[in-house]
């Protein structure tokens, strides 16, 4: 696994503190804050929820869904769930150590009795003494939630630590990416009420590693299924969205997002990624899983699709430089609300395209002039040492004679082919 060392600065560890019944939080960040040394301040409106949607991102973070045969079992650290301050609130995102199953917890600026200081994003340390604070508050109970970046200080029982260092995997950023590209084509298809959604949960498959299955509508309920129906949503690994069950007393609803099987003939029924959002007091709950318990957001390559076609559409207006922002893990998607949303992260963004990924390959072909286009600039023949491969646009999309499309179609994004023919048309057209 590769991973980005970065000097991260905590002011001191994230701590409670009890008067009464009153517990408040101080949770300490992580990133650089010249403007003011807070992001975001004050007391939540609905203290229990939001607790709870925290414990839910946390538990994501340090969760494994899937283990590959064979995996060396050395132990792979949680990695900081990352907050995000905007004028509509605070979100708190979290990947799971598998990397196939993405978290979120959007506290609404409506749910938090404070002040938004300014945009910016950066890590939280949520410590084993934060989960068990959070694990006692109660509906009555007052919470004041503080979001700030400070001087070098994290301090305990034991002494004070004057700087630490977190290595964050760099396939999160790679992950963020994915995720928002695999979320942005989706669609409301299931929607459930409380009391539809608490059978739904607990009906569904315990094993993760159980056969793939569709998820639709049945009047008040959700059906699950082992068979494809027209309309369903498909799913890989629904075990993973037993996860819910941490807030389900305090969900009001639940959505199902998806890409519905049409059922026509020669239509493959396979499957994707889905998003469930849940609305709890004050704020949203999402969790996306990808198409499969065994393939993690960070590999899947959807980004690459909206680099090969040179655009990304965000409403009315084309925006190039968004590509290689959302490429960098700087733009999230938010499906219930079907837009996209900021998130600053403090990394170098020259660490994100790495020597060897299928993007840095395909500019190495493009200036070797080891794309041959066709006047139509529909087919070109790409040379990679002593190899020929035919690249075509069939139907709207790039079709490759390599072995890499052989195996995954466009379920994986786009080889590196596909992806340089698509640069260099742009670059002509």
């Amino acid at each position: 696994m590769t991973v980005v060392d970065h000097i991260v600065r905590y002011r001191g560890s994230s701590t409670s503190a009890t008067a009464g019944r009153t517990v408040e939080l101080d949770l300490e960040t992580a990133g650089g804050c010249d403007i003011h040394p807070v992001l975001a301040e004050g007391f939540v409106a609905h203290p229990h929820s939001a607790a709870r949607a925290l414990l839910l991102v946390a538990k994501v973070a340090s969760t494994r869904y899937w283990t590959p045969p064979n995996m060396v079992a050395a132990a792979i650290a949680a990695a900081d769930p990352v907050v995000t301050a905007w004028p509509g609130g605070l979100r708190f995102e979290s990947f799971s150590l598998c990397c196939g199953v993405y978290s979120r917890f959007d506290l609404d600026a409506g749910g938090l009795d404070g002040t938004i200081h300014r945009h910016g994003t950066t890590n939280v340390d949520v410590s084993a003494a934060l989960k068990a604070a959070l694990a006692r508050i109660g509906p009555a109970d007052p919470l004041l939630l503080r979001v700030g970046i400070d001087e070098v200080r994290v301090s305990s029982l034991n002494g004070q630590v004057i700087e630490k260092q977190v290595p964050l995997p760099e396939r999160w950023v790679r992950g963020f990416a994915e995720s928002a590209a695999a979320q942005s084509g989706l669609e409301p298809v299931v929607h459930l009420a409380q009391a539809g959604m608490r059978r739904f949960l607990e009906g569904l498959p315990t094993a993760v590693g159980q056969t793939d299955g569709w998820i639709s509508s049945s009047g008040a309920d959700a059906r699950w299924s082992t068979r494809p129906a027209p309309g369903a949503i498909a799913v890989g690994g629904a075990a993973r969205l037993r996860v819910l069950r941490e807030v389900a007393p305090l969900l009001r609803s639940l959505t199902g997002f998806g890409a519905r099987w049409s059922g026509a003939r020669g239509t493959a029924a396979t499957t994707a990624t889905s998003a469930w959002v849940g609305e709890v007091p004050g704020g949203r709950v999402t969790l996306a899983i990808s198409a499969s318990p065994s393939r993690g957001f960070s590999g899947e390559g959807s980004m690459l699709h909206a680099l090969a076609a040179g655009r990304h559409r965000d409403g009315d207006h084309v925006h190039i430089d968004r590509i290689e922002e959302s490429s960098a893990g700087r733009w999230g998607y938010d499906v219930s609300a079907a837009a996209w949303f900021r998130r600053d992260l403090p990394f170098d963004r020259s660490l994100i395209e790495r020597p060897g990924s299928r993007l840095a390959n395909a500019r190495l072909l493009v200036d070797a002039g080891a794309v041959e286009l066709d006047p139509d600039h529909t087919r070109a023949l790409v040379t990679t040492r002593s190899e020929v491969y035919r690249v075509r646009l069939a139907e709207g999309a790039w079709r490759c004679t390599c072995p890499w499309w052989g195996r995954h179609g466009d379920a994986r994004g786009p080889c590196k082919h596909v992806l340089a023919t698509a640069m260099l048309v742009g670059r002509v057209t």
